[in-house]
């Protein structure tokens, strides 16, 4: 926990099992550009207002206005992912990137965020009725998609207990 104001920026949470993963008691705390996958428990119990904005919870750009209750939080960071070309044939590739974009809950926004606030992470990659030029990759990294049957196919990247598949 954190007794007075105090910052949490740059960090990866994963895998806790505590019945609060941060706790701020006293005063105001910046919490933020931090990753927060897969925990049991609460994840923030503060007793003084707080940032706790422009952090990553799993998000996707599948859910990514759900609002998970975290307390002083109206901005949250989710996964998205774009391919280009998006259709291929047999013979063709695809370029397809996973970024990290910023869901404003109080103006309904979002907006691609700057991966570089976030400590880089390793992405797995995982492909559908294909093959990938690697099977990692960092935020806003690219990896190489190469059909090898026919079909609706998809590349999903995930962390813990998040993922998204384009």
């Amino acid at each position: 926990g954190i007794s007075g104001s105090g910052q949490i920026t740059g960090s990866v949470f994963t895998n806790n099992c505590a019945n609060t993963i941060v706790s701020v008691n006293g005063a105001s705390c910046d919490i933020s550009n931090s990753i927060f996958l897969n925990n049991n428990g609460t994840i923030f119990k503060i007793d003084y207002e707080s940032n706790t904005n422009y952090n990553w919870f799993g998000h996707t750009e599948s859910n990514y206005k759900d609002d998970y209750g975290v307390m002083y939080c109206s901005k949250w960071l989710f996964l998205n992912a774009i391919a280009v070309p998006d259709t291929i044939n047999m013979s063709d590739t695809s370029n397809v990137t996973f970024t990290i974009w910023a869901y404003d809950s109080s103006t309904n926004t979002t907006t691609p965020y700057d991966k570089n606030l976030l400590k880089p992470v390793d992405l797995k990659i995982t492909a559908e009725k294909g093959n990938l030029s690697s099977n990692t990759a960092k935020f806003d990294e690219t990896v190489i998609y190469t059909p090898n049957s026919g079909g609706k196919s998809g590349v999903t990247a995930s962390m813990e207990n998040a993922s998204y598949t384009i």
